[in-house]
């Protein structure tokens, strides 16, 4: 079991996406012809990571406001856009209730939010309608007896103040009663933040449900550019690799300094897709920016990054992306550009590898990587009537899972046959 992990993320009226469900497992695919809304379904994740990164104001600014994210076929007006996140967080601590001692618990949670404009006019301010975090602890040595709840509700616009607190009627904890009623003077002052729940639990000795916000702000989404990750970077005491590849060498130099045995997975995977490769080294020019150096076999002088292929710098993309500990829950867009089918095969390996510590979507069009999956893992995106579908591929054709499983079907082929009218470019007409 993780120890944290998104079990169903929920998205409402966001550009194509009017209402899509998606359960991830550990490592999923999502396929579907041009246009369906694969990227949408992308770019929604990458807009919650930007609210909690950067603030509401910010996310919807860099998307150029409410009607450019909002889905097109209703009035504006009429319905908000909704996200619904839930899943779990494996507690790092003794849970403590007022009869006993648990240590094997799972802390539930479900945040929404729903976002709306008051008029007609594309001038107008958007607001909050409603925000809630909801947690469930349960035992999980206790066939998942749930401890009882608690919700943090905001149903006004001042972003981020906690207006309610709701315990369940039957909840009969001092531990808990005593942490809502340290919140009560704050809330009527609006001067305690749905994040600041971290530092208010343990003043009253209750275990944090868990740094929510932080593994919100975690999630990335990656769509690499290979003119982009061959670029410079500056120092950062804390670096990040940006969605299309930016920053590179700072954070390749900040894994080497500080995580010697991520570079060397790292390395070692280069050097699967990538024979000649022997290391890395990153250097600093006269005014301070960082830029990549790669050493190769053979070759007496090194290779800048603006001089290598461009399959090799999203390799080195791909696989930071990937093995990277820091990021929980990652959506990668068409991982197979640019690459050998060969190294997209150690990719896949990558991502088996990282499973134990992160959630991984991947978005392709690559027969390559569609054959290596299970199809039980597999989402097909549709978009019949402007409206994107997500579906699993096992409701669409249980029968595709039982000839894979018998060794009948190559997926791709399968798909490609057009057995499935929704995975091949104008098959709703087919």
């Amino acid at each position: 079991m993780h120890r944290q992990s998104i079990e169903q993320i929920t998205i409402r009226n966001f550009k194509s996406l009017q209402n899509v469900t998606i359960r991830p497992g550990a490592l999923n695919l999502i396929i579907g012809p041009n246009a369906s809304g694969k990227s949408n379904f992308a770019e929604a994740i990458e807009f919650i990571s930007k609210v909690f990164c950067f603030g509401l104001k910010q996310a919807m600014s860099e998307r150029g406001g409410f009607d450019n994210i909002c889905f097109r076929q209703i009035r504006r007006t009429k319905t908000p856009i909704e996200f619904s996140i839930s899943g779990y967080h494996t507690a790092t601590q003794d849970f403590l209730t007022q009869e006993n001692l648990f240590k094997d618990t799972i802390i539930k949670f479900n945040y929404y939010i729903a976002i709306s404009v008051d008029s007609e006019k594309r001038t107008a301010d958007y607001k909050i309608d409603s925000e809630y975090i909801k947690f469930i602890p349960q035992i999980v040595s206790n066939d998942s007896k749930p401890l009882g709840s608690l919700t943090l509700r905001r149903s006004n616009s001042e972003l981020g103040f906690i207006d309610e607190i709701k315990l369940p009627n039957d909840l009969n904890n001092a531990l808990y009663n005593q942490f809502a009623e340290s919140y009560k003077n704050a809330i009527t002052s609006k001067s305690i933040k749905l994040e600041d729940i971290e530092s208010m639990t343990r003043s009253v000795y209750i275990p944090p449900p868990f740094d929510w916000p932080q593994f919100l702000r975690d999630i990335r989404v990656f769509c690499l550019n290979p003119l982009v990750t061959k670029s410079d970077s500056s120092p950062e005491p804390y670096p990040d690799m940006g969605k299309f590849g930016r920053n590179i060498p700072t954070v390749l130099k900040f894994i080497q300094e500080n995580d010697l045995e991520l570079y060397q997975s790292i390395t070692a995977h280069l050097r699967m897709v990538f024979p000649g490769f022997e290391e890395i080294n990153i250097r600093t020019k006269p005014e301070g920016a960082f830029y990549l150096q790669l050493t190769e076999k053979g070759y007496g002088r090194p290779w800048i990054a603006t001089q290598l292929s461009d399959g090799t710098m999203l390799s080195i993309g791909l696989f930071i992306a990937v093995l990277n500990k820091m990021t929980p829950f990652i959506v990668i867009e068409e991982p197979e550009n640019s690459l050998h089918p060969w190294a997209l095969r150690d990719f896949y390996n990558a991502c088996r590898e990282a499973l134990s510590y992160k959630q991984i979507i991947l978005t392709s069009h690559s027969p390559v990587l569609q054959d290596m999956f299970d199809p039980s893992d597999v989402w097909l995106a549709s978009k019949p009537k402007t409206r994107t579908e997500i579906k699993p591929l096992s409701e669409i054709d249980p029968d595709l899972i039982e000839g894979w499983q018998k060794g009948q079907l190559l997926l791709f082929d399968y798909l490609d046959s057009g057995a499935i009218r929704e995975a091949v470019p104008g098959g709703e007409n087919l």
